[in-house]
């Protein structure tokens, strides 16, 4: 008996092993190559077009509105924008709309309002919970439900977004098992594909995403002859805003956080954090911390944790496809080395870098309970600022490099990928050795005249063909002519 289920035990292990094995190969990085030489003026267009439609869409649909409250517009600098545009910021607006929005206990028009609108404020970036009832009171329009109605802007960008998205995550998971996997259909104009597919994460917000809203912006109020500072120093308040202080008294100056280069005409002058615990400033409300909890489930509550950790996962498989490609391996074959393209190269790395800072950066203030506010609360901290430097850096570069390599195939393929990529045969009319021509029963080219039967003409050609192959018979030069 207990031979018997020995080798019952044998034959089962035999009919689960695997079929295949993965077996890690050796990885060669392509020079860059100078490659779009034969493409024209209007197909550039159309390539340069379809590059950053999935840029400016997940852009535009992913901004706010900016609300300048109690501070004239003029004070808002170039630099004190830029981290705007950082995609790991627009994907933390749609995780906090949604984390807000499931912590809730009351939900009105107002709360809607007040969490789409990116408030700019005398210290700064304010996207947290007080500034609901703060900003209550300069809301003269709110919308006209608690979620965005069907015909809305909102929902066509989430349209947009979404056939965007569902579209590059096709190609890149089936790069892995197609014919023409993405690392040969790679060209300027999927560069990026990834950030579309990251843009699918508006999903989870989709239903509160507005900009149904008017607020009024006070740029009369005395904040004019106040000088405001950017801070680089990240503050200790959970529920505070982050970034922007008043300008702070000789005496009460730390030296040692360095200096800030001031708005306009105010001149330079030593920053501090700002250490206060309530997000009020002059004009508005003070709003205690009860009045928050009263409205609001704690970021430690059980609802707020399984949506954390939901969110973090389609950014971590990203990542984890990032990797694969980057990894040379295979399922086939023995070990061999494979190679990349200067364009895919510099594309994982570019997505592995922007991947890897917003999963550690999120996952910090995940676990600290951080995540309060729909502005990410490192906005202005001098490394987020240096990071998205890079990191706009990188894509820039990377647009560069995949015009110089992508081509145009003879089967209207553009890639970057040098070698082979159609599906059919190449026809090269010099070679001696490969197809060379196409056979006509035609007196020529275009001229439809049949040749008398038996007879056909043999045409040099370049270019490419598709189909099924026929029958054959053998053609032999009559003495020795061609």
């Amino acid at each position: 008996m207990l031979l018997n289920d020995r080798f019952s035990l044998l034959l089962l292990l035999s009919l689960v092993s695997p079929s295949t094995s993965v077996t890690l190969d050796t990885l060669g990085i392509l020079p860059i190559t100078y490659q779009s030489k034969g493409i024209s003026f209007s197909e550039w267009v159309s390539l340069l077009t379809l590059c950053v439609t999935p840029l400016l869409a997940h852009i535009i649909a992913g901004i706010p509105d900016i609300v300048c409250l109690s501070v004239p517009r003029k004070h808002l600098s170039w630099h004190q924008r830029l981290c705007q545009y950082n995609p790991t910021t627009i994907i933390w607006r749609y995780f906090a709309i949604t984390d807000r929005r499931i912590r809730a206990k009351n939900w009105d028009a107002n709360t809607l309002a007040a969490s789409n609108a990116l408030f700019w404020t005398r210290r700064g970036w304010d996207g947290s919970e007080a500034m609901i009832q703060s900003s209550r009171k300069y809301c003269i329009k709110p919308p006209d439900s608690t979620r965005i109605g069907i015909l809305s802007k909102s929902f066509f960008k989430t349209i947009i977004v979404t056939i965007q998205g569902v579209q590059a995550a096709i190609l890149l998971v089936g790069g892995f098992t197609s014919r023409n996997p993405f690392t040969t259909s790679l060209s300027i104009s999927s560069i990026f594909f990834p950030l579309a597919v990251l843009g699918l994460l508006r999903l989870c917000a989709a239903p509160w995403l507005t900009d149904d809203f008017i607020y009024v912006e006070n740029e009369q109020h005395e904040a004019v002859s106040t000088p405001v500072t950017t801070s680089f120093a990240e503050p200790e308040n959970e529920q505070g805003v982050y970034g922007i202080s008043p300008a702070p008294r000789v005496a009460d100056t730390e030296y040692s956080k360095g200096w800030a280069e001031v708005s306009q005409n105010t001149t330079s002058i030593p920053m501090t954090p700002f250490r206060t615990r309530t997000t009020s400033y002059e004009g508005l409300a003070n709003i205690t911390d009860s009045n928050i909890q009263s409205s609001f489930r704690p970021t430690n509550s059980w609802c707020g944790r399984l949506f954390r950790v939901f969110f973090l996962i389609p950014t971590l498989l990203l990542w984890v496809v990032c990797v694969m490609y980057m990894v040379p391996w295979s399922t086939y074959g023995p070990k061999q080395k494979q190679y990349l393209t200067a364009t895919l190269f510099i594309l994982n790395i570019t997505y592995l870098v922007f991947l890897s800072a917003t999963l550690f950066t999120y996952t910090y203030y995940f676990i600290r309970g951080r995540s309060a506010t729909t502005v990410i609360p490192c906005i202005f901290s001098l490394w987020y600022f240096i990071y998205t430097v890079v990191l706009l850096a990188m894509m820039l570069l990377l647009v560069i490099v995949a015009a110089i390599e992508t081509r145009k195939t003879p089967c209207g393929i553009y890639t970057s990928w040098p070698g082979d990529v159609c599906d059919g045969i190449y026809l090269n009319s010099t070679a001696t050795d490969e197809p060379f021509g196409i056979a006509l029963r035609y007196v020529a080219p275009m001229n439809v005249t049949q040749l008398p039967e038996g007879e056909f003409r043999i045409v040099e050609w370049d270019g490419w063909c598709t189909g099924r192959e026929g029958k054959s018979q053998l053609v032999k030069a009559v003495n020795g002519s061609q």
